[in-house]
């Protein structure tokens, strides 16, 4: 069980991807010998991997961060992601949404629009999108996953098997030019795949951290996609790949 400080160092690490044991130190307040004691602790728990003088981030394959801690991160940019990413659903589209902090912002600022037919593993969306009384929502069957409010398991794969729609949009653990989009949890990594194959266009939500990460389970390569939407601090070296393999990115601006 970590306690807060060890938390805030995963955070903090999850999100600058390195840094001295000095800096550790300063930052948090504390002695260089009680940051050395939380590395270990967070090497052996492998959040983080220790390297000489500092550490770096490790949680990329297999853990995800608990689905509260994950909402209040980079928020911000997940607002401006979303706002960019509303312009692109019409009035009448049918979308596939998974569960997501990013998917989430984006139902938000759904609310004016019309028609809208939802399929989503989310109970968090579907309560979003049906306070639209002209919008249709779905929700797949299967395991719901307290960590993240989703449905996930073999029934959910099935019901969204049954539809096609014009629009999958996904909230992702981590996208690389060369390794492709990546989701942690196993299951619902099962239902983003098929949700790609029910789909027309295939659009990916994700914040300048995802960018280089690979999470353990692989969903396509990236030249499946149609669309990314990201933030203004997104590594260019990535966003020049992703449209050199014919996929369009549009960065929001910041605000």
């Amino acid at each position: 069980m970590l306690n807060e400080r060890q938390k805030e160092i995963v955070k903090y690490l999850s999100e600058e991807k390195r840094d001295k044991v000095e800096n550790l130190a300063e930052r948090f307040k504390v002695s260089i010998e009680t940051i050395r004691r939380d590395l270990i602790i967070l090497e052996k728990e492998s959040y983080i991997r220790r390297i000489h003088g500092g550490a770096v981030y490790g949680n990329l394959r297999g853990q995800e961060l608990v689905y509260e801690e994950r909402s209040e991160r980079n928020f911000s940019e997940k607002r401006g992601i979303a706002r960019l990413a509303a312009d692109y659903i019409s009035d009448g589209d049918t979308i596939a949404m998974n569960n997501g902090t990013s998917t989430l912002e984006l139902a938000k600022m759904l609310r004016e629009k019309r028609n809208i037919t939802v399929i989503t593993n989310c109970t968090d969306i579907a309560n979003v999108m049906v306070e639209n009384d002209t919008c249709q929502v779905y929700l797949t069957g299967g395991l719901l996953r307290k960590n993240g409010h989703s449905l996930s398991g073999t029934n959910a794969g099935s019901f969204a098997s049954g539809f096609r729609v014009d629009k999958t949009v996904l909230s992702i653990g981590g996208i690389s030019v060369d390794q492709g989009v990546t989701e942690y949890h196993v299951e619902e990594s099962a239902l983003l795949r098929k949700f790609i194959d029910i789909s027309s266009k295939k659009i990916v939500l994700c914040d300048y951290s995802k960018f280089g990460e690979v999470a353990l389970n692989h969903i396509c390569p990236v030249n499946v996609l149609d669309a990314v939407f990201t933030d203004w601090r997104a590594p260019m070296k990535e966003v020049l790949g992703l449209r050199a393999k014919g996929v369009k990115v549009y960065m929001a601006e910041q605000r």
